[in-house]
């Protein structure tokens, strides 16, 4: 069975820097900076970047209706080759976002249009817009 979640990631969550750089116009640009190697990003094929990350999901909605969130980690052989030391400082890599579960609203249609009573519209009067 599939399941949809939605969420966003705070990438300001990583170690970064916001910059300002020239475009080839010489225009000015912001950006995000983000370190490779301070944050634990893994080089794959072709010059491919990926941020190992792990989601953790629950079944009841918190009291902020999210239902479960994304927190950054290590790839798997990070982890094997690091110290108990390295080990406790992987576990406190920050929390990215929350994702919330829309598929467990799927069957409640209370709010929806279908709940609003049929009325009678006058369109005789003007619509500002």
């Amino acid at each position: 069975m599939q399941r949809s979640f939605s969420g966003s990631l705070a990438l300001t969550k990583l170690r970064n820097r916001i910059i300002e750089v020239k475009n080839k116009n010489q225009q000015s640009v912001t950006g995000l900076f983000i370190p490779i190697d301070d944050n634990h990003l893994v080089k794959g094929k072709n010059g491919a970047l990926y941020l190992p990350i792990r989601v953790i999901t629950h079944n009841e909605a918190d009291k902020y209706g999210q239902h479960g969130f994304v927190a950054q980690t290590v790839d798997s052989e990070t982890w094997k080759q690091a110290s108990d030391e390295q080990k406790d400082a992987y576990k406190m890599l920050p929390i990215l976002g929350n994702i919330k579960d829309f598929d467990a609203f799927a069957g409640d249609l209370s709010g929806t249009m279908e709940d609003i009573p049929d009325q009678t519209i006058d369109d005789s009067d003007d619509i500002p817009y």
